[in-house]
């Protein structure tokens, strides 16, 4: 039984990028299926900052949305996902690590991200003053790329996935 589902945001601090922990208070880790893609979201009128809501969503992050993650794999208790990924994890009822999903963002080759006062991505023309990171670079060649020393890796070596990112 899935008592709550917490979600751990691990961005590249390179670039300024904060460590948020949220959980969700839903219990519908069912759409949470590998290859499934999935925003986050704060819950409107909710006052707890714990707590968190995913809906299921295409696997491209639109101009002006939110993130989208695909789901890249799951994994038995808490197990560790790839350095770089994002992940969520469900607890039983006894507060125990059920399984670990772990998640990729789904971006493309100039795309700029913008962090809220929540800590969710959110997609924004790179001249926008909010604007904290630039995808230079997508390659499906997971840890395999190296990225130029002006950019950050992002990896995701479990996706085949490697983004290249700098400042705006």
């Amino acid at each position: 039984v899935i008592a709550a589902v917490g979600v751990l945001v691990l961005i590249a601090g390179y670039f300024g990028f904060s460590t948020v922990v949220s959980h969700f208070t839903s219990s519908a880790a069912a759409t949470l299926a590998v290859n499934s893609c999935v925003t986050l979201s704060y819950p409107s009128g909710s006052t707890d900052q714990q707590d968190v809501t995913w809906t299921s969503s295409q696997c491209q992050t639109t101009s002006g949305g939110p993130v989208s993650y695909t789901v890249v794999s799951k994994l038995t208790g808490a197990a560790g996902c790839d350095t770089d990924s994002q992940y969520v994890q469900t607890f039983t009822s006894k507060k125990a690590v059920a399984n670990t999903y772990c998640l990729m963002e789904n971006l493309t080759v100039g795309q700029c991200l913008y962090e809220d006062a929540k800590g969710f991505y959110f997609d924004v023309p790179c001249t926008d003053v909010r604007a904290v990171v630039k995808v230079a670079v997508s390659v499906d060649q997971g840890a395999n790329y190296q990225c130029a020393d002006s950019t950050k890796p992002w990896q995701f070596p479990a996706a085949n996935r490697t983004y290249c990112l700098q400042k705006p």
